[in-house]
């Protein structure tokens, strides 16, 4: 741990526990912690389009956009997060 952040964290343990515990825990931006595929209606909120225009548009061409879903064994559909982020270009935070 960086020596300049241990006063702040040790303030922060004795002022609130629970808070301290939250600054403790890995954030989504590391790589192994951040999901690789989001479900319809995240990706449809990411694109700002309706879940059901992301599901037309795969049963009529088999992608959005380009974006091509996996379908999972519960016959839903997991849209790659790469390729959404690439489409919108943003870069992730763990770059």
């Amino acid at each position: 741990m960086n020596m300049s952040l241990k006063p702040i964290l040790n303030s922060v343990e004795q002022e609130c526990p629970r808070l301290a515990k939250e600054a403790a825990r890995p954030t989504l931006c590391h790589p192994a912690m951040r999901p690789t595929h989001v479900d319809t209606v995240v990706a449809a909120s990411m694109l700002l389009v309706d879940s059901k225009t992301l599901l037309k548009s795969h049963s009529q061409k088999g992608n959005y956009s380009g974006i091509r879903p996996v379908r999972l064994p519960s016959r839903k559909l997991a849209w790659p997060l790469a390729d959404i982020e690439k489409l919108l270009n943003i870069d992730g935070c763990d770059k």
